[in-house]
């Protein structure tokens, strides 16, 4: 059930009122990483509602001050902002404790409530910075599947794809890692 900072922040966002404006911009937390943007009005019944915690180069770049606006332009930027903001940290804790195919990330940011748009434009800029790599992965999930059981090409094809590894990738890599096994010596290998 919505609170009423619930229903305060989303008006904020879908229909602010004229008189709305940036009343504070203060670290969050003790760390300071982010920084909470607090608005007010006088149609509000709250003295002022926190609408958004960005890093500072964000708001930097969004150039919000106190006295600043708040208008409809304004708080969608901020809207993609803060959902971009925290996608990207989700994204970076969940990869700091395993990897990942950027299938099993998406999957995990959108189910966290990040637009399916911004998940994968994360996901982009995670792989073109080398920390999301499905060809690695499904190179070494694919040696280790083969030194345990060694298979055909279609069955480890189909175990990469389990692991949300994209299709093209994972055809790719079970074709270049199945073909040169002896089918007969890895038979008699499972004997």
């Amino acid at each position: 059930e919505a609170t009423e900072a619930d229903l305060s922040r989303r008006q904020m966002y879908e229909s602010p009122p004229p008189d709305a404006r940036i009343e504070e911009i203060r670290p969050s937390g003790r760390q300071g990483v982010l920084w909470r943007i607090s608005v007010s009005s006088d149609a509000i019944e709250a003295e002022r509602v926190s609408v958004a915690r960005l890093p500072r180069e964000i708001v930097d770049d969004l150039r919000l001050e106190s006295g600043t606006r708040w208008t409809p332009a304004l708080a969608s930027a901020v809207l993609e902002a803060a959902h971009r903001s925290e996608a990207r940290r989700y994204a970076l804790n969940a990869l700091s404790v395993r990897s990942m195919s950027s299938g099993r990330l998406l999957t995990k940011m959108v189910a966290r409530g990040a637009p399916k748009e911004i998940a994968s434009s994360v996901v982009e800029e995670l792989e073109r910075s080398g920390l999301v790599d499905d060809r690695s992965m499904a190179e070494q999930i694919g040696r280790s599947a083969l030194a345990q059981n060694p298979v055909g090409a279609r069955v480890l094809e189909a175990r990469l794809r389990r692991r949300d590894i994209r299709a093209s990738v994972a055809r790719e890599v079970a074709e270049e890692l199945t073909a040169d096994r002896d089918a007969a010596a890895d038979a008699e290998r499972v004997g």
